[in-house]
């Protein structure tokens, strides 16, 4: 609330006259005294602030609508700052609905899509097939494998170029453990597969993981981690 003292002229107080100042009358002399206010003429304004009304008295020639442009301004500002105020002591915050929440996956057909996610990413490494790698990973996927942090088109490359060197792999996803939360799903597994080159074939099996994410109603693979695995006495 806001509490302004009633405005009083005292009987000595001095007022400029506006309309003897415009005739070239000196400053000094174009002066006019409260008890004089009377002859030229008051008007009153009202003006209601907190709990009390408050009466100013201008001379008619005073500039009303500059005093009242001001007063809106005021009250404008006043209402600004009693909403704002109110929304930081009541602790606003955005609903929830407000915050896109992401799309869970179907959890009875988690399972095979994730596994099927993850053979379609190895026949996309085999084959040499970019477009295909990319449907399956998401833009920012990068794995640990050989000791190396890769990005998407670096693995590509590398396995390419061990094609090309006569090397072949064989890979595939066997003993799949999934744990799925809303859209993220971790997946363990054991790859069974074999290197053949020049000297031969030879069987290999590593220990892979991978988390994956979805969205858009299919899944696809941010991260990959492959490690040999040792071989059995």
């Amino acid at each position: 609330m806001i509490n302004v003292p009633p405005v009083r002229f005292t009987r000595e107080r001095v007022f400029p006259d506006p309309a003897r100042i415009a005739r070239g009358v000196p400053h000094r002399d174009a002066a006019v005294t409260a008890r004089s206010l009377d002859a030229r003429g008051l008007r009153t304004l009202s003006v209601t602030g907190g709990n009390r009304n408050i009466k100013l008295l201008t001379p008619i020639t005073y500039p009303l609508r500059k005093l009242e442009m001001r007063i809106s301004m005021f009250t404008r500002a006043l209402r600004v700052a009693t909403v704002f105020g109110g929304l930081l002591v009541a602790g606003y915050t955005l609903p929830q609905s407000a915050i896109a929440a992401p799309k869970c996956a179907p959890a009875t057909t988690a399972h095979k899509e994730v596994v099927a996610a993850m053979e379609g990413f190895i026949a996309a490494l085999r084959a040499g097939d970019l477009q295909r790698f990319q449907q399956v990973t998401t833009s920012d996927f990068y794995v640990y494998d050989g000791g190396m942090r890769l990005t998407g088109p670096a693995l590509m490359e590398l396995i390419g170029k061990a094609q090309a060197s006569g090397k072949h792999y064989e890979w595939s996803v066997t003993e799949a453990e999934l744990h799925v939360e809303c859209n993220l799903a971790w997946l363990t597994y054991v790859n069974q597969g074999a290197l053949e080159d020049a000297s031969g074939r030879q069987p290999m099996t590593w220990l892979e993981s991978a988390i994956l994410e979805y969205a858009d109603q299919r899944w696809r693979i941010r991260f990959a981690h492959s490690t040999r695995a040792a071989k059995t006495p």
